[in-house]
């Protein structure tokens, strides 16, 4: 789907993780979400609202709102090139919120649906099992070093989130460049 919100922190995770404290899952899930708006920023792919409040009747805690990309909104461009491009950019922004709470100290969970979802994009631009895993051990390492450089950036949104819960990407753009995020 295009532009596809990221909304896939579940009550599942706050059960696994053993939050018991709201104000504890808040900080989790507004570094995980800053993560995911951090790494897709840093890829150039563009997000529109960032959230830290759940819709009623839906089990996330959290959402990063993309935009479609170029090469979505341009009927029948698919190269392999355009194709894995846009697929490290889709992982890379997918992983950016485990890679967040994994700093934190919780530890990334393969088995939620964000990281399922990476997996697909993964074998859907690589031609075996093996070519598929190399490339998103890469991407994994990769996502966790865009982190950490940008750690204050990824405080600041999440400090935002906490305070308003929700923000605009004009607004998170503004928070990343003002921690020193210069790229994106």
């Amino acid at each position: 789907m295009i532009g596809a919100p990221f909304c896939l922190i579940t009550t599942e995770q706050e059960r696994k993780w053993g939050v018991d404290e709201n104000e504890q899952l808040r900080v989790v899930v507004a570094y995980h979400e800053a993560g995911h708006a951090v790494a897709h920023r840093y890829m150039h792919h563009w997000f529109y609202w960032i959230t830290i409040q759940s819709n009623p009747g839906d089990k996330s805690l959290g959402c990063v709102h993309t935009a479609p990309t170029a090469a979505e909104l341009t009927e029948g461009f698919s190269t392999t090139l355009a194709a894995r491009l846009k697929a490290e950019k889709e992982i890379v922004g997918l992983y950016g919120g485990e890679a967040a709470t994994e700093r934190l100290g919780v530890p990334a969970d393969w088995s939620i649906p964000e990281m399922q979802k990476a997996r697909q994009a993964a074998i859907r631009t690589t031609s075996n099992q093996a070519e598929a895993d190399a490339f998103l051990d890469y991407l994994w390492l990769w996502t966790q070093n865009i982190i950490a450089d940008h750690r204050p950036a990824v405080q600041a949104v999440a400090n935002y989130l906490l305070e308003e819960g929700s923000m605009s990407a004009a607004m998170a753009h503004k928070v990343m460049r003002e921690a020193g995020m210069v790229r994106g």
